[in-house]
């Protein structure tokens, strides 16, 4: 090989590295757990637990990677801790690194079901643990993610790529609901609630008390004039 010909290689192989090294993500969704296998056509994602309702499109799945490892928030949820990951800089460990609809870019129209593929993923995430997180907006109030809405978690293990070349693939295998959980409210709200029911508790007592001694007050209330 002449020294040119050398030279048009290297200038090839310089080229490659570049592409050798960058990161996506290719999400494919019929169901639930995490594993790097195609998933059954059999399943799919509901609404429900009793899987009778298939997912509609344009119900909003997210994808959070647990920087981590300590878990993502499930039980007892709240709207700050939900929120804070779709942050561009969130406070806490954990983040949405993706979020989209059923049923991604498959064919026509497919309730239940999900495929994405080409989602850019930082190669610092490599290893991580990641989730999947499917909604159901209850509140209907256009915000995913605020008090009373449910969700479904879903595990997809740690990732890695072979070799720490090519993409990712997050492959969800089984049936999953989206009413595992839901979003509570912040406890300030929980104290608002609580104050304003005891205040009530304390005047109607207070009315009741009043009226019991001296029955016939709220009838000359009105002559008092």
């Amino acid at each position: 090989m002449n020294n040119q010909a050398k030279c048009v290689l290297a200038m090839i192989l310089a080229a490659c590295v570049p592409l050798q090294t960058s990161i996506a993500a290719i999400i494919l969704a019929d169901a639930i757990t995490a594993a790097d296998f195609i998933a059954s056509a059999d399943e799919h994602l509901y609404m429900n637990s009793s899987f009778t309702t298939l997912a509609p499109v344009g119900t909003s799945i997210w994808f959070v990677v647990d920087k981590n490892g300590d878990g993502v928030p499930q039980a007892s949820a709240t709207e700050t801790g939900i929120q804070d990951m779709l942050a561009g800089s969130p406070t806490g460990d954990n983040e949405s690194l993706f979020e989209g609809i059923v049923d991604g870019d498959l064919l026509g129209s497919q309730p239940g079901k999900f495929k994405k593929g080409a989602i850019d993923i930082d190669a610092s995430h490599d290893g991580k643990h990641f989730y999947a997180y499917l909604w159901n907006n209850v509140n209907g109030n256009g915000t995913t993610g605020d008090a009373g809405d449910t969700f479904g978690v879903f595990d997809l293990g740690l990732t890695s790529r072979p070799g720490g070349i090519g993409n990712l693939l997050f492959d969800i295998t089984g049936n999953g609901s989206a009413d595992q959980f839901t979003v509570v409210p912040e406890p300030a709200e929980y104290g608002v609630v609580a104050a304003s029911v005891c205040l009530l508790a304390a005047l109607v007592r207070k009315k009741f008390r009043s009226a019991s001694r001296d029955p016939f007050r709220a009838l000359r209330a009105p002559c008092a004039d």
